[in-house]
């Protein structure tokens, strides 16, 4: 009934030494190769933008040409390839890479033999699926790094009582949950690894062990039996979210589209990464104030998700409404095709994302997951950095909307094909 590691010489990190190392994640060395993806998503999207009126020959430039070349050269290939080069050699990674360079390849060949008033809606359809790109790379954490957060730093079990100075000394029975991580039994540290191991050697969920209260012990919550919820179900608050707002956020632009003040669609774009942004704000804040444990409130998990939720309802259901409405018949469903390729691609992205914020330890036994005092800087340090980057690019988005608003020539009126010029 101990399971555990042995306590180890000095103390865990104390709250203050945890938030700063929280306000210095963008420092790391995880947020140089960071930085990258960060400059080489605007740089993709300024390609499109400015490359295309180029080759064009429209009169006037969007960015001065020097520009343009310089900035496609150093931050396109230096940016993406210091983020991707080692995963797009995985199979996976060549075919979206292959296909990706293909399809848009394709599209910005077909989009410069259009006419002008087609050939710039078909500049809003690539600039906001690369947009769309980077909402759901972002968005797609929660059911990986996301999920591990939730079980390994949010608090998640309600407490029957906290543990005294009276207790010290003695032997409690008591069933091991959450409530436990990071403190000590006796000599030994109890973690995330030693809770899973106690529960796979059980076969009754009511099972209890004999605790040794040591003086640090005193706060630590005991739970009732059954008392801590799963982390996979809060996996369930976006689709109550989406329940509960949906109808809202349809109601909403009605009202607004019936007194022609709607926004266009690439403002809900900004809207939709502004809000995803302040909702991996709300982890990182989170992890900021969590207890001297590092374990997170539960709200802040709460407040995220509904974040994420309601960006979700302002961005996903007007991506495919806008390639039906801007792209030229003859092309629509080749456009949706690349929509799709590039939802796919934005997994894969996510992927490497997640990865950052692996937190075992390969020990003597094999992998182990460490105290929650030593997982929630790399989480929050990984939360706060998509928050910079997802309300970077609302920005870059807000920026381009007047543009983008004009380009799309009346999205009502946007679904007539326009032949080659």
């Amino acid at each position: 009934g101990r399971g555990g590691l042995p306590r180890e010489a000095g103390a865990p990190p104390d709250g203050a030494r945890l938030r700063a190392r929280l306000l210095g994640g963008l420092l790391t060395r995880e947020w140089a190769v960071y930085g990258g993806v960060l400059i080489a998503i605007p740089v993709v999207m300024l390609f499109v933008s400015g490359f295309g009126p180029l080759l064009g020959g429209e009169p006037r430039e969007l960015v001065p040409a020097s520009w343009v070349a310089n900035l496609q050269a150093g931050g396109a290939l230096g940016g993406v390839l210091a983020v991707f080069v080692k995963e797009m050699s995985t199979p996976a990674g060549l075919l979206l890479m292959v296909s990706g360079i293909v399809a848009f390849g394709y599209l910005l060949a077909q989009t410069f033999r259009l006419e002008r008033a087609a050939r710039e809606r078909m500049y809003v359809v690539l600039i906001l699926t690369f947009f769309s790109l980077t909402f759901w790379a972002f968005f797609e954490q929660a059911g990986t790094s996301l999920n591990n957060f939730t079980d390994r730093n949010v608090d998640r079990v309600a407490e029957e009582r906290v543990i005294v100075q009276a207790d010290v000394g003695g032997v409690l029975r008591l069933q091991p949950t959450q409530e436990q991580l990071g403190h000590y039994n006796g000599e030994r540290l109890f973690t995330l690894d030693a809770l899973s191991a106690l529960r796979a050697a059980q076969q009754d969920p009511d099972f209890e062990i004999d605790w040794q209260v040591v003086e640090s012990n005193v706060g630590m919550g005991v739970a009732p039996r059954r008392a801590e919820t799963p982390a996979s179900v809060f996996q369930s608050l976006n689709p109550v979210y989406i329940l509960l707002f949906g109808l809202a956020f349809t109601a909403l632009w009605g009202f607004l589209g019936a007194r022609g003040r709607e926004p266009p669609t690439p403002y809900k774009f900004a809207l939709g990464l502004l809000q995803l942004g302040l909702g991996f704000g709300a982890f990182w804040y989170g992890a900021l104030l969590s207890d001297e444990r590092g374990m997170v409130a539960l709200v802040w998990l709460a407040v995220g998700y509904l974040l994420h939720t309601t960006g979700e309802l302002c961005l996903s259901p007007v991506g495919l409404s806008m390639v039906t409405k801007l792209a030229p018949a003859r092309l629509v469903s080749t456009v949706m095709g690349a929509w799709f390729l590039a939802t796919a691609f934005s997994q894969f992205v996510a992927a490497i994302i997640a990865q950052f914020t692996d937190v075992t330890d390969a020990g003597a036994g094999g992998q182990t997951v460490p105290p929650p005092i030593e997982t929630v800087h790399v989480y929050g340090g990984v939360f706060g950095g998509v928050c910079v980057m997802a309300v970077v690019a609302a920005l870059v988005c807000l920026a381009l909307s007047p543009l983008l608003t004009r380009w799309m020539h009346g999205e009502k009126d946007a679904a007539a094909s326009a032949e080659p010029a």
